[in-house]
Parts: C-alpha cells; sequence; structure tokens
C-alpha cells in the first residue's frame, strides 16, 4: 500500500554501464525495506538500460521508466511524480551509498518533522587499483548541524553545498509548492533551480553529521564535468520566471537569491569554453545592472566579490579581458602570445582611457586646464602662422563679428 512506502528513491541514469551495479547494489540492499526505486533512463545504449531491467525482474520494489527526452529535469521530474513514498531520496547512477542510508535519514526526518534532511558525504576516486575518499562537509559553519533550521530566519544556511543527492525530501512539500526541476536539453545545472526551490520554500530543514553517500569524481561524462555553461543562463531565467509567481517568497529572499545567482555564474564562467566567456559576460552585466537598478543587490551579503561584481556591470568588455581573455580564441598556438597579449594591452589600455574622458574627474579637470590649454595653443600658433593669422582665429573662436576690410583679407588667405 501506498502509505506503506517511506521513501521512493529516484535513480537519473543515462549510459553509466561501469557503475551501474555497485549503485544498484548499494540502493537494494538498503536497511530500510519499506521503499520503492525508480529508475529513470533516458535511452542508455552502453547496456545500463538491460541491467537495469534485469534488476527490475528479481526485486518488485524496482521500476524502471523509459524518459524520451536526454534531460535530467525532465527524468527527475518523471520520477518524482511517479514516486508514491513519504520521502523523496535521489541517487546519480555512478555515485553508491551506504547501507543504512535511508533507514537513518528517514528516522530522523520523522522525529524532527522536517521538509528536508541532508547529510555529509565523501567523494571518491578510482586511482591505480585503489580507492581514495575524501570528506566532504555540506556546511562549514558546526552550528548548522543537528539542529531544525528555518531558512527563512537563518540565512547561513545558504552558504552551503547545494546538492540534490545525499538527503531525503518530503513529496507532500514538493506537491504543495510545485517544486520541479527545469526540463532543459541534457544535465546541466538543473540542480540549482530545485536546491533554490526547495530552500526559500521550506521552513524546516536539518543536517546531519553522519556520512551515508559516495559521490565519484573520477566519470569523464559525469554532469559536474560539463563544459555547457550557457546553459546557466536558461536555468537562472527559469528560476526566476518561477520565484516571481510567488511574490511574498521572491521579495524575502531577493538579495540572497542575487548572492547564489552570483557563485553559479562565476562557478559557470570557470567551465566553460573559452569562445562563450565574452557573451556570457555580457548577458551576466546586462542581468546583473537591472538588478542593481531594481535595489536588489545589498552589497554587504557580496563581502570580497562586490568589486567583482561592480566591474561586471559596469565594464564587462574590461572584466573579459583582464580575467577570462585567452591567446587561443583569436590566434595558432605558434603565434598566440605576442599578439595576443599585446591586443589584451592595448585593448585594456583604450577601454582605461575611455573610462577616464568619461569620469567626472576628468571632466572637472579638463575644465580647469582650459585657459592653459587655449593660452598654449595661442602661442604655438603665433609661432607658426604669425600675427595677423592668430588674430583671425581667435576671433572666428569667439565669434566676434568681422568688418568688411578683415572679411576680404581672410578670402584672400583662403586662395594663398
Amino acid at each position: 500500500m501506498e502509505q506503506d512506502i517511506k521513501v521512493s528513491v529516484v535513480m537519473p541514469s543515462l549510459n553509466v554501464q561501469p557503475y551501474i551495479r555497485e549503485c544498484m547494489d548499494s540502493v537494494v540492499n538498503q536497511t530500510l525495506k519499506d521503499m520503492e526505486i525508480i529508475c529513470v533512463d533516458a535511452g542508455s545504449t552502453d547496456g545500463t538500460l538491460e541491467i537495469l531491467q534485469a534488476y527490475a525482474e528479481k526485486d518488485k520494489r524496482i521500476q524502471v521508466i523509459i524518459s524520451d527526452k536526454r534531460s535530467y529535469g525532465y527524468q527527475m521530474n518523471i520520477g518524482i511524480t511517479t514516486a508514491r513514498g513519504e520521502y523523496i531520496g535521489i541517487v546519480e547512477t555512478d555515485d553508491y551509498i551506504a547501507a543504512n542510508m535511508y533507514e537513518e535519514l528517514y528516522s530522523l526526518a520523522k522525529e524532527h518533522h522536517v521538509d528536508i534532511i541532508k547529510a555529509d558525504f565523501k567523494r571518491f576516486v578510482d586511482q591505480d587499483g585503489k580507492r581514495l575518499f575524501y570528506q566532504g562537509h555540506i556546511a562549514n559553519e558546526k552550528n548548522l548541524y543537528q539542529r531544525v533550521i528555518n531558512p527563512a530566519k537563518e540565512f547561513q544556511i545558504f552558504n552551503t553545498f547545494g546538492f540534490s543527492w545525499a538527503g531525503l525530501v518530503k513529496k507532500s512539500f514538493l506537491l504543495d509548492n510545485e517544486i520541479e526541476h527545469h526540463e532543459s536539453p541534457g544535465a546541466s545545472f538543473q540542480d540549482n533551480g530545485f536546491f533554490i526551490q526547495t530552500y526559500f520554500f521550506a521552513k524546516r530543514i536539518y543536517f546531519s553529521k553522519n556520512s551515508y553517500y559516495y559521490l565519484r569524481r573520477d566519470n569523464p561524462n559525469s554532469s559536474s564535468n560539463s563544459t555547457r555553461g550557457m546553459m546557466m543562463l536558461e536555468e537562472y531565467e527559469f528560476i526566476t520566471k518561477k520565484l516571481k509567481r510567488y511574490p511574498q517568497i521572491y521579495e524575502k529572499f531577493k538579495y540572497i537569491y542575487a548572492v547564489l545567482r552570483m557563485k553559479n555564474y562565476l562557478f559557470a564562467i570557470e567551465r566553460m569554453p573559452n569562445d562563450q566567456k565574452k557573451e556570457f559576460i555580457d548577458q551576466f552585466s546586462k542581468e546583473f545592472n537591472k538588478l542593481k537598478v531594481a535595489g536588489e543587490l545589498d552589497e554587504k551579503l557580496f563581502t570580497s566579490r562586490w568589486e567583482e561584481i561592480c566591474e561586471i556591470i559596469d565594464t564587462p568588455e574590461n572584466y573579459f579581458i583582464l580575467h577570462h581573455f585567452r591567446p587561443e580564441q583569436c590566434c595558432s598556438p605558434d603565434d598566440a602570445s605576442q599578439a595576443v597579449y599585446l591586443y589584451r594591452i592595448n585593448r585594456l589600455i583604450a577601454l582605461k582611457l575611455e573610462g577616464l574622458q568619461n569620469s567626472i574627474e576628468y571632466r572637472i579637470g579638463s575644465i580647469i586646464i582650459w585657459p592653459w590649454r587655449k593660452i598654449n595653443g595661442g602661442i604655438k600658433c603665433l609661432r607658426d602662422h604669425g600675427l595677423d593669422y592668430t588674430i583671425r582665429r581667435i576671433i572666428e573662436h569667439f565669434g566676434i563679428p568681422m568688418n568688411a576690410e578683415m572679411s576680404r583679407n581672410q578670402d584672400k588667405d583662403i586662395w594663398r
């Protein structure tokens, strides 16, 4: 019966044949038995789908759904909609989990009546026949653990790891707040929208210090290695539209939202191909300029990043050239270094001069030195062209009417 299902585990997959058995075994062998496993495969061609179907034949708790789109967000929405459990768990199918993960997290979730529970985790790589582990923490601040947090009252919770896995989220909470993933193509950044929606709407979140989730860091096809940085812009367009349907939520979190957006935009720039960076930074500048004009940027929250944000808003080309321009973008490797760096220096000088000339200080300075410039110009004109020509130029400059004789002399001068 539906009410007997405590946890529904949603597992999106696409061509993870080398890892899928270890992952499935870790989920199937959970000490919590009152659960279902929903595998949503996006058309794997490497044998992953057949392996999942073989597991489903042996275990009635497993359901395999074939997605008609290669979209992580679409797969997750299918899985969550299909789920019948009280809580939803998410496992990426190149990772694996500890046997007691869902039993212990479900018990804590019920004890503290939370919308979301998350736990620490371990990163790992397989190297030279050995598996190396590195401890990961959801939060850097110890006081965020082992207690219930309301995000609306403790904004420091947003300075934590925003993953979708390694935890549980209550299904009724997702449905009541119409929380869903962005169904963009591929598997790039859709966890941003899910994290922001869940944290903005949640009233009760709990962090456990225990580590149950094992996060692979050596899969070359992982979404964490994606370079589709421009998709980050689409993700935040989706999030913004969703949040603005709830004006009270948006108003409450708008300053925090801008900071989260900034962090993820900067993260995307570092990972995207060089030929996409200028276009991305230009759009970044336009979006944050609108936020600045609307009064939605709080300088205090940006701390050490505020000057960087101002540079991006005010001089995006300057920012691009200084921090992200690369030789390979416009020259062959053989002649790139000298040509590109000369271009970078010359262009930066031009930008600095342009900015200087538009500044208030430059304009005030120009007014102050104007008399001296005119006197020096007059002396040079007198030296080069003589007294008569200089007098005519002064009369011309100040718009003083010339008598007929002066006018005739000027006309003669034209034809000399």
